[in-house]
Formats: C-alpha cells, structure tokens, sequence
C-alpha cells in the first residue's frame, strides 16, 4: 500500500510493493485470485491504507491483515 517514493525508506523482505489503488483495481478484476488461500498482511507506511486495503480483500473472501502502525511501526519494533 506504501506508494513507490515512501520505498526509499526500506521494506520488509519478501514483501510485494502494491500500492493501495491498484490493489483495489486488481482484486476487482480477479487478477489476484491466486493468492485467496493464502494468509495477507498488508502494511502501509502508518496503517491506514493498509487498513483500508485490509477490508477490501477481506470482504472478497482474502484472508488478511493489517499491520498496525504500518511500517513505520515495523521499523520502531525492530530497534
């Protein structure tokens, strides 16, 4: 959910750069169907688009969660 310019900051490994429009537009389109039996977190840089992406997939039948406080709280947890 994080958009390309706040990348610079890091990301978590393994982690797929989906910013929060296209998630919407791709889940809508069934373009991300392949990933509905697998577990979803999703993370922002503070939480609330991650939130918001979170409740989409969620109400298409996703199993998924949000990272709260986003990335920037991922980053204070690892200090």
């Amino acid at each position: 959910m994080r958009e390309s310019d706040e990348l610079s900051d890091g990301n978590i490994e393994n982690s797929m750069h989906l910013p929060l429009g296209s998630i919407i537009r791709n889940v809508r389109q069934g373009k991300l169907d392949e990933y509905k039996d697998k577990k979803i977190v999703t993370y922002c840089n503070s939480g609330y688009r991650g939130n918001i992406a979170a409740e989409e997939l969620s109400k298409l039948g996703f199993k998924v969660f949000n990272l709260e406080g986003g990335f920037q709280g991922w980053m204070k947890s690892r200090k």
